[in-house]
């Protein structure tokens, strides 16, 4: 029998669920989402947008988890989408809360279509974890048609980002999360300066 040997990223355990994430990496997680917040809510000069911190901190752990272990827990999605749903609704009200299930609605359907072809291509983790990042990403969109092609460009960077990862890693597979996490954050970074739907 082997001893489980432990790194900085990810620890084994005894129940052969591809283990969990270590101390360090939770924390560099929770930091890498509260950094992302702050950013966003400076490049749009909305201090409002600070209650999305515990969506982008519960993202941000599902990517690292995803990372070290190949599975995106279903409590960390969860708390991604529920966290950015309420922030939206709190801070929008209906509008924004349409604009949310759209986002979410327009980054996973191709996801779910792919999973549903070939399960083993796509995960169903990785089609629940982007709806929740999906409903970020609708936020930025000002009508249904905008928020589908910010979809279809988070993708698009996401697959780039996931094809480039795979080569240079040299590896026929990987995690998606990750790529899902930087490419949304990354497309809502960048719009947020445009202004939100909110």
């Amino acid at each position: 029998m082997s001893v489980p040997t432990t790194t900085d990223v990810r620890t084994a355990d005894d129940v052969g669920d591809g283990g969990t994430l270590s101390a360090r990496a939770r924390a560099a997680a929770l930091l890498v989402g509260v950094s992302v917040t702050a950013a966003i809510g400076l490049v749009a000069d909305e201090l409002l947008l600070l209650a999305f911190a515990p969506t982008y901190a519960a993202a941000a752990l599902a990517a690292a988890h995803d990372r070290a272990t190949g599975r995106l827990p279903n409590r960390l999605v969860a708390a991604t989408a529920a966290f950015g749903a309420v922030a939206a609704l709190a801070i929008g009200g209906a509008d924004a809360g349409i604009a949310w299930l759209t986002g979410a609605l327009a980054l996973s359907l191709p996801l779910l279509a792919l999973h549903l072809v070939s399960p083993c291509a796509m995960g169903f983790g990785d089609v629940k974890f982007a709806a929740a990042l999906g409903g970020l990403v609708g936020l930025l969109g000002a009508d249904i048609g905008e928020r589908i092609a910010d979809a279809m460009v988070v993708l698009t960077i996401v697959s780039a980002l996931a094809v480039v990862g795979s080569i240079a890693m040299r590896r026929p597979s990987i995690a998606l999360g990750p790529w899902l996490f930087v490419g949304a954050v990354g497309f809502v970074l960048v719009g947020a300066r445009d202004g939100w739907s909110l």
